[in-house]
């Protein structure tokens, strides 16, 4: 079912039912005085067209927004049959020079501005009595401000700037298009910021936007020059023009030499807004405010949950003199854009661990590959290290039981010198050649699995230790016939007995002794076989 239709142009048409444009036949004494008006901003504006009846092509239905001097109306284009948003300067600022320069200029502006975060602009034309109206495309979406007063406390600030500050750098990269066109906006606000679908976001109301490619007009101070300042879309000096609470100093100010910083003022602004969830410099009267603003610098920003580039690029949109702000809007959404992909923005320098987690957050795979190779080698490292202590820990038993070993061979000798009974004598000696080769044989055992484990070396002193055992245990066996134990003590050192061995280094006596071992061994094997 379709919007209801205005009442209020129905009564217009039944007014002036003979409706015509500039060009055309003589209108009513209200669009007369509408034309003359428009025809007379036209050329001061440099802008030279017929200006069609709107009434004919677009018939408007419900109110979908008011301003100062003008009303949007939803109206459908009878031509083409598409809804559009038709903006009308209401009829008591028809004769109002500077509102209808700044409806028009608007238009310009708007108009000559070609990029997706700005609303396209139809047609411009007089409506049926008279008023001066401009279609453009019909958006639909939430404002920024909307945006902000939905969060409740400081834990909906903290999660939603990961949905907003993408939004604001959006905005940045509007204005700054708009400051690459020199164009500056001189009204930007969050309720002037229109988040659509699909995450659109449109910078809206450019009506006291302001052409800087155009010199100022030298003239004289007369009321005709006035009104050509005024159609220049300049700001005269020392009249203040904007949103107070979103105003530059210099705006404040009034001065004419307002450029695209000024802009990069109220950005940061939102950016505060947007990061601490309150206006830095908003005071109970408009007074107080416009004077902190001029005077006074904005609060530190939380100390948690808002990183630190973001804070210094807040603070530096926010200084007080222009030039010490980034040049234009285009700066900023780089720093913004940056910040966003984790980059070292052009204001704020991070510390040597930030930076190593900002890389880490930018290349998520290579991190991963170099996180994992990290695990590895700390993995095989531990292992190495592992292994080293129990090798150490193999080396220490051995080394003790070769001790033992020492002991019972120095008691050996001290029971064969001492003077007692020869049967007691004998029985300890015995013993004590029995539990000599009982820790040889340990430390033997010991020191191959140590060299085992180290690769097959082991330190020159193990080696030689490990040879004197086995060399010991050996002829121990051969002393008390103990066949099966010399044959598995020989077979266990088969693996290191090999005449090139270089972990074991042997020499010529010693493989002499080898081979002469090898001959018992052969020659117990032939007894064995005999019946």
């Amino acid at each position: 079912m379709p919007p209801k239709k205005h009442v209020v142009q129905e009564k217009q048409k039944a007014q002036s039912p003979d409706v015509v444009g500039i060009e055309g036949a003589k209108p009513e004494s209200t669009q007369d005085k509408g034309a003359a008006g428009a025809r007379q901003v036209l050329e001061e504006l440099g802008l030279s067209f017929s200006m069609q009846d709107g009434s004919q092509r677009y018939a408007l239905y419900d109110e979908i927004g008011r301003g100062g001097v003008a009303r949007v109306y939803l109206g459908l284009d009878k031509a083409l049959h598409r809804q559009v948003a038709v903006k009308v300067l209401r009829r008591r600022y028809l004769s109002n020079h500077e509102a209808v320069v700044h409806f028009l200029n608007e238009a310009k502006i708007m108009a000559a501005l070609d990029h997706p975060g700005i609303v396209p602009i139809y047609d411009v034309g007089l409506m049926g009595n008279g008023e001066l109206f401009f279609s453009m495309e019909k958006v639909e979406g939430i404002t920024l401000r909307q945006m902000l007063n939905e969060r409740q406390g400081p834990r909906d600030v903290q999660r939603s700037q990961d949905r907003l500050i993408p939004i604001f750098e959006q905005v940045c990269q509007i204005v700054g298009y708009a400051h690459s066109r020199g164009v500056a906006h001189c009204d930007l606000k969050p309720e002037n910021i229109m988040v659509g679908g699909f995450n659109t976001v449109f910078v809206m109301d450019w009506g006291l936007a302001r052409d800087l490619n155009q010199a100022p007009q030298k003239t004289a101070p007369r009321k005709p020059a006035a009104k050509d300042a005024k159609a220049t879309g300049k700001t005269p000096a020392r009249k203040m023009k904007g949103t107070p609470k979103y105003m530059a100093p210099e705006q404040i100010l009034g001065l004419n030499t307002l450029d695209c910083r000024a802009d990069v003022f109220s950005l940061g602004l939102i950016l505060y807004e947007v990061l601490s969830g309150e206006h830095p410099f908003e005071r109970d009267s408009t007074r107080e405010t416009l004077h902190a603003l001029k005077e006074q610098a904005p609060p530190p920003l939380p100390r948690y949950f808002i990183p630190n580039n973001l804070k210094s690029i807040c603070v530096k949109t926010l200084e007080k003199l222009p030039q010490e702000r980034y040049a234009h809007a285009g700066e900023l959404a780089g720093d913004i854009r940056r910040s966003l992909s984790h980059q070292q923005v052009s204001v704020h320098r991070d510390n040597p661990v930030v930076r190593f987690w900002k890389f880490a957050r930018r290349h998520r795979v290579l991190s991963l590959v170099a996180v994992l190779l990290l695990l590895l080698a700390g993995i095989l490292a531990y292992t190495r290290i592992a292994g080293l202590h129990e090798f150490e820990n193999l080396l220490g038993m051995a080394g003790s039981r070769i001790n033992s070993a020492a002991l019972c061979k120095r008691q050996i000798r001290e029971w064969q010198r001492a003077s007692v009974a020869a049967a007691r004598k004998k029985r300890k000696i015995a013993k004590l050649r029995a539990s000599r080769n009982t820790q040889l044989a340990s430390a033997r055992v010991l020191l191959c699995v140590a060299m085992k484990k180290n690769s097959g070396r082991l330190p020159a002193w193990a080696v030689k230790a490990l040879k004197e055992a086995w060399f010991a245990e050996l002829q121990y066996y051969l002393q008390v016939a103990d066949e099966p134990g010399f044959q598995a003590a020989f077979d266990e050192m088969a693996s290191f007995l090999a005449p090139n061995n270089h972990a074991m280094n042997w020499t010529v006596g010693e493989l002499q002794r080898i081979t002469r071992y090898r001959e018992v061994l052969a020659r117990m094997a032939k007894q064995a076989e005999k019946p």
